[in-house]
């Protein structure tokens, strides 16, 4: 259904600036050979047949190339039994590592650490040790 939407959009815009730029045209050949201008030539004979044209085109090419979504990686959303694992998002709170600020004053720590806890902190976020030194 994409692929024919976006044909028929293009088929149009493809009319509309072909029709415009034919109008154009045929008006300053008319201006030139000081004729009545035809109109209805640019749009039977020059838009028309070029919009057919370029629809025929696009929808050629969205046809041959198909559907260019990448595929799943593999195992995604699968733990290691193999199955879903979609889990309660109610029981698994986001972690987030903060650095300790200051980690050589344990004191202040203390004192600057529960204010990057509260910036962050969500329903349940919870504190967890990293102790990488």
């Amino acid at each position: 259904m994409r692929v024919f939407a976006m044909t028929f959009l293009f088929t149009l815009l493809t009319f509309a600036v072909a029709l415009l730029l034919s109008i154009l045209g045929t008006v300053v050949y008319s201006q030139i050979k000081h004729i009545a201008p035809n109109l209805t030539f640019a749009y039977r004979h020059i838009a028309f047949p070029c919009a057919i044209t370029a629809g025929a085109i696009v929808l050629a090419l969205s046809l041959g190339m198909g559907d260019s979504e990448l595929p799943a990686a593999e195992g995604a959303g699968r733990d290691r039994a193999g199955e879903l694992s979609m889990g309660d998002p109610k029981n698994h709170a986001p972690r987030i590592a903060i650095p300790v600020p200051h980690s050589g004053d344990r004191e202040y720590a203390e004192r600057a650490l529960p204010q990057y806890e509260n910036a962050v902190r969500g329903r349940a976020a919870s504190r967890c040790a990293l102790n990488w030194t």
